[in-house]
Order: structure tokens, then C-alpha cells, then sequence
């Protein structure tokens, strides 16, 4: 193969695999077909690389032009009323609602859970999953976020900007953490009632600088009720020993605000979290990059949202341990369970 039919083909690959994105996760799945029928397939030998290149690019931007047009800059929405970044629309989302990070665990929560398997199912272009159907004969939906306070802003906004001014919401995050505590073990669950933000901060990164690297907020509270219901609902299922419940330490990044050591950067961090957040915030028991955010835009929803959350330890950060995956997907389940468990039962 000369060098030029090697270009051609990386060529054809790559917008084979663009296409094959685009069809993947712009499509509602109410009707629940298999994702599998939207696989791209590979040229036959006996086409041309250089003509199936220009036909599937050619489909591709048809099927662009036929998408639906933003409007309004300020709060993007299609005329239909879908939203930019989740992209659903009125109707298609419960107003009790429980969050994952993992997309895969969206889906499989909602095929335990829901009462039927024939439940609403729509993958954005831009990395959610919402699925929304009946647990206990009450509508509820579970999102699959993604990582980060950025996708948790998204998500709530998005979410919220679906229902009337009037109308209320509530929230359960389940996800994972680490712990900086050695009493706490891999496999716990800790339930928080209150979580700070860990931000680094780029200016004490600059030549000359003197402030401090990191920055660390005051506690934002969860909602009393919905989190003492979370408490409730998993402690009756893994017993008193095995869950904590406490304050939540929410980083802006996974590595450098987690304390986390990579010597190809200089993140100043050795002492972030025995020293300077331990020091700051002694009983924080859990560390991940969401739940303090979901808090605060919780607290400044005018009233229109209450927000709990909860992890599952994955990362022991003192003595290294990480939780098995046998271990790690049953308490999946059982969390899971507690969260659909509690967003029911607790008044809007």
C-alpha cells in the first residue's frame, strides 16, 4: 500500500467513525431498537476509498443541515422546545430525578428499576442519556451526567428550565468517591448531608505570585428531608456499619484538586488533603467532583429544587485499596434502589 491510499483510508475510517458518533447519540430510543442497527459498516474491497470518502461525508452533512436549529443565545432551545446540551424537551423528563455519572449505569438502573422495560430512552450529541419512565406506578427519570460540575450545571439548568415556575423538583445523585479517612472502607457508602468545592486556583500558578494554590468553600446544605429518606432507605438494606453519613469535599478536577501526585505538572498538592482540607473542613469523609454543585443549585433554585446525594468508596486514599468490581456494581444496585426508594416517598 503506497503512502497516498494509506492517507485515503485513515481518511474514510475517520469520517466512517463521525457518522457512526453522529447516528449513535442523536436518536430518541422510545421505541427501544437495538443501538447495534446504527453501526457503520466497513467499505466493501471493491469500492473506491476515495468515492465512499466523499458519499459518507456527503450524508453526514445532510443529515446536519436536517437537525434542528438552536435558538436564542442566551438560553439555546429548538423551536420544539429540546434543550442544547441534554437534549430533551417538556414532558420527556419526571420532576423526580436521579443522576448518575456513568451512562451505562443510567441504563441499567433504568431497566431494574422502571416498571416496564418500555420506557422513553434519547442520547444527546453531547453526552447524556435520559430515560424516564414509572418505579412504584410515580414517574421518574435517571440521567446519566457525565463527570464534573460543568455537566451537573447542564443537567440541573436544562432540567429545570422544562417545568413551570410553579412546579417543584427533586434530585438524588449516586456516585462514587474516595475517602481520605482510614476508619472508612472501600465498599461504604456515605451519605452527605452538606458538601464544600475544592478549586484550584491558576494565579497562584503565575511567576511572582503569593496566593494560595487552592481554594476551599464554605458548606452548602443538602435537603434535610430527602437526605435523612436516602439514609433511611439505604441503611435498612447494607445496615448501620456500612453506611456514614457526612460532609462531602467536591474537587474542580480529578487529579491536582484531589491531591493526587503527578510529577510531569506542578500542581503544589502534596499536603492539599491532609493538610490544607483536613485542616480547613476535619469531617469531610468523601471526595468526587459533583455533589457540591448539585447542592448549590439546589440552594439558589428560589425554592423549585431539593437535592440529596450519595457514594459508594471506591478509592481508599490512605491506604490505597480500590474497591473490586464484584463489589462495586452489587452496591450499585443497592444504592440505586435507595435513591428510586427516596425520591418516591419525599413530598415536593
Amino acid at each position: 500500500m503506497t503512502d497516498n491510499q494509506t492517507l485515503v483510508t485513515v481518511g474514510v475510517a475517520t469520517a466512517l467513525a463521525v457518522a457512526g458518533s453522529y447516528y449513535l447519540f442523536n436518536r430518541s430510543s422510545t421505541d427501544n431498537d437495538s443501538l447495534l442497527s446504527n453501526r457503520s459498516t466497513s467499505p466493501r474491497p471493491e469500492q473506491d476509498p476515495a468515492s465512499l470518502k466523499q458519499s459518507q461525508l456527503g450524508t453526514f452533512k445532510e443529515d446536519i443541515k436536517k437537525s434542528e436549529q438552536m435558538k436564542n443565545a442566551n438560553f439555546p432551545m429548538t423551536d420544539e422546545g429540546r434543550t442544547y446540551h441534554v437534549g430533551t424537551k417538556r414532558g420527556e423528563v419526571a420532576n423526580r430525578i436521579v443522576i448518575v455519572g456513568d451512562l451505562t449505569r443510567a441504563e441499567t438502573y433504568a431497566k431494574s428499576f422502571f416498571d416496564s422495560q418500555d420506557f422513553f430512552k434519547h442520547y444527546s450529541t453531547r453526552g447524556f442519556l435520559t430515560c424516564t419512565g414509572t418505579f412504584k406506578g410515580v414517574p421518574v427519570s435517571v440521567v446519566g451526567t457525565g463527570m464534573g460540575t460543568p455537566m451537573i450545571d447542564f443537567s440541573i439548568r436544562e432540567i429545570r428550565a422544562l417545568f413551570n415556575e410553579d412546579e417543584k423538583l427533586s434530585f438524588i445523585r449516586v456516585g462514587t468517591c474516595g475517602t481520605p479517612h482510614p476508619h472508612i472502607l472501600a465498599g461504604d457508602v456515605i451519605v452527605n448531608d452538606a458538601s464544600v468545592i475544592i478549586q484550584r486556583n491558576p494565579d497562584a500558578f503565575r511567576a511572582g505570585s503569593t496566593e494560595e494554590p487552592y481554594r476551599i468553600s464554605q458548606p452548602v446544605q443538602a435537603n434535610k428531608s430527602l437526605t435523612l429518606k436516602l439514609q433511611e432507605k439505604i441503611t435498612a438494606i447494607l445496615g448501620q456499619d456500612r453506611v456514614r453519613v457526612g460532609l462531602n469535599a467536591t474537587a474542580d478536577y480529578f487529579y491536582s484538586s484531589q491531591g493526587r501526585i503527578d510529577t510531569n505538572f506542578t500542581d503544589r498538592n502534596k499536603t492539599l488533603i491532609e493538610g490544607t482540607l483536613i485542616k480547613n473542613q476535619p469531617n469531610v469523609l468523601s471526595l468526587e467532583m459533583e455533589t457540591f454543585h448539585l447542592f448549590d443549585m439546589a440552594e439558589i433554585s428560589k425554592g423549585s429544587i431539593i437535592a440529596a446525594g450519595a457514594e459508594i468508596v471506591l478509592a481508599q486514599r490512605t491506604t490505597g485499596e480500590f474497591l473490586n468490581l464484584e463489589l462495586k456494581h452489587q452496591r450499585e444496585l443497592e444504592l440505586g434502589r435507595a435513591a428510586f426508594e427516596a425520591v418516591i416517598e419525599v413530598p415536593l
